[in-house]
Parts: C-alpha cells; sequence; structure tokens
C-alpha cells in the first residue's frame, strides 16, 4: 500500500496547475460521490489530480489510485 500512496504523491506533484478544464469550476466538488466519464485521453485523469493538488492533503487521507495498477 506504500508503493501506490508514493506513486500517488509522485503524479499530483507533476501535474501542472496553471491550466483547467471548464468542467473543473462546474463540478460541485461537496459531493460525496463524482463520476467524471469521457473518452480517453480528455483529461479525466489530470482533472482529478489538480484536485488532489488543491486540496494539499497527505497522500493517506486523499490519493489518486488507477485500476490499471496490477499491484
Amino acid at each position: 500500500m506504500f508503493e501506490l500512496l508514493e506513486q500517488s504523491e509522485l503524479f499530483v506533484s507533476k501535474v501542472p496547475a496553471d491550466f483547467k478544464r471548464y468542467l473543473y469550476n462546474r463540478i460541485n466538488w461537496k459531493n460525496r460521490l463524482i463520476g467524471i466519464k469521457g473518452a480517453r485521453g480528455t483529461g479525466k485523469t489530470t482533472l482529478i489530480l489538480q484536485r488532489l493538488k488543491q486540496l494539499s492533503l497527505r497522500a493517506d487521507k486523499a490519493a489518486y489510485l488507477s485500476l490499471d495498477d496490477m499491484y
């Protein structure tokens, strides 16, 4: 689990925060569950990583976990 949290911190630290898609400001981030769907390569992961970066929480409080990871 430690490796997954480390990987999440790395992803969050590398995501650019200078540009955000229009959808970023339209999402009600106070909802308990938010679903984002769309075609590959449209920025869904970047959107989530930018939100995590803005929250500035430790990885044990909020982390990005890819279901593609075999671990």
